[in-house]
């Protein structure tokens, strides 16, 4: 398990006091014989949704009360992090991808999901969609659905300027060249999508997959990185990380974005509103790739505590969540479309697939080139440290060299403490 700093533990000290403000709700029946805790992040039509299919639930599990815990993405993790460490966690709790390894480097940090198979029905997920929880052998989590970075255009615009949506990275900087002298930019990028764009073209052009097994980068691995992510922002492809603003494609500042899947429905409801067309595009490689270098993860996913004091009426709580029909029509694709086969069946038959969440989804699924994803990638540490020293060198603090050596020096620093 992480070993948690002095600054964590007094975080926690600050996150109990908020505890008590956060919304929350019972669901209560006359005797019921256990009460769970159930936790997760959301925004109010995900909570609305979940709040709905709990009340199911509780008229399906009379024996069983849950008590809920949940708010905004933003302080999530740290409140997390609290609970770990001082053993408070829910019962049933929603999870990052890359939490899931911090909290559980060895396996044994939740509870082994197989041995509550006769209360889950994992026979909904594919072999391939349970790996993804598996750490050592047991079965730590499910996935609630799958992700993958996703490159989206306001193909209106192009077309405006001539240009066919890029599909090469050579073919960005060519749009850069035309839309640049209006100060549009072809591809507007987060601090964390340059971060995962710059893992591509290391991959692409070399080969080699960034942190597949823990910290292996090298001096020269980071230079390559670091000096791609300087010419896309000199070559104007993307502003800075720390100044990307989502608004911007429908402000016509950018022409285009990378999202996860399950945040692509903000643009496609800027597209109606803002009158223009926004198409999927393709995963962007090198000319000649080596490698694909894009991937693919879980949304977020469900584990259980590992000393739950009641693990079968957690496990009912999970079934529900994932499998039921009644949840999955509730629930409908607030948390992205179900990995479940009788989640997305339910939503299938009642129509409510479609649109272009679902079309950037299908198009992830039938990409035979997708690599399962590291949850080392998204350690957001290590994404701070490459930004850090990118800016370094954008703004000629540091040459690329001295960077790399800085950030190889910094990271390894960071992934060592998270497998102690």
């Amino acid at each position: 398990m992480k070993r948690f700093t002095a600054e964590v533990i007094s975080a926690c000290i600050c996150c109990s006091l908020c505890l008590t403000s956060c919304s929350s709700v019972r669901i209560i029946h006359e005797e019921p014989s256990c009460e769970i805790t159930y936790s997760w992040w959301g925004k109010d039509d995900r909570n609305e949704s979940t709040l709905e299919g709990l009340k199911i639930f509780g008229e399906q599990h009379e024996d069983i009360s849950v008590r809920t815990e949940y708010g905004e993405y933003e302080g999530f993790k740290s409140r997390m992090n609290c609970e770990i460490y001082s053993g408070t966690e829910a019962d049933v709790m929603q999870l990052n991808y890359d939490w899931l390894y911090e909290y559980s480097p060895d396996g044994t940090g939740f509870y082994d999901l197989s041995e509550l198979s006769d209360h889950i029905d994992l026979s909904n997920f594919a072999k391939e969609d349970l790996q993804y929880g598996i750490i050592g052998g047991r079965l730590n989590a499910l996935p609630i659905s799958l992700n993958a970075l996703t490159f989206a255009y306001n193909k209106t615009l192009y077309d405006s300027y001539g240009l066919k949506l890029p599909s090469t990275w050579e073919e960005l900087f060519s749009a850069a060249k035309v839309m640049s002298k209006d100060g549009v930019y072809p591809l507007e990028l987060t601090e964390k999508s340059i971060w995962m764009c710059c893992c591509a073209y290391l991959e692409q052009t070399t080969g080699k997959p960034a942190l597949k097994n823990g910290f292996d980068l090298t001096d020269e691995d980071l230079k390559i990185m670091i000096d791609f992510c300087c010419r896309l922002l000199n070559e104007k492809v993307t502003p800075p990380g720390a100044d990307y603003d989502r608004s911007d494609i429908s402000l016509l500042k950018a022409a285009g974005t990378v999202s996860w899947i399950s945040d692509i429905g903000y643009f496609s409801n800027e597209a109606e509103t803002g009158g223009f067309e926004l198409e999927i595009g393709d995963y962007i490689t090198a000319d000649d790739y080596i490698s694909y270098g894009w991937y693919i993860k879980p949304s977020s996913l469900y584990a259980i505590k590992k000393d739950c004091g009641d693990p079968e009426a957690a496990a009912e709580l999970m079934d529900f969540l994932l499998n039921s029909p009644d949840m999955a029509a509730v629930q409908g694709r607030t948390r992205g479309i179900p990995v479940s086969c009788s989640a997305a069946e339910t939503l299938d038959a009642r129509d409510m697939l479609g649109g272009t969440e679902f079309e950037a989804a299908q198009k992830m699924n039938s990409d035979p080139q997708l690599k399962k994803m590291s949850p080392y990638i998204e350690n957001a540490d290590i994404i701070d440290v490459f930004n850090d020293v990118c800016e370094s060198v954008y703004y000629s603090k540091a040459t690329s060299e001295q960077a790399a050596a800085d950030a190889v020096s910094r990271m390894e620093e960071i992934m060592n403490a998270l497998e102690k």
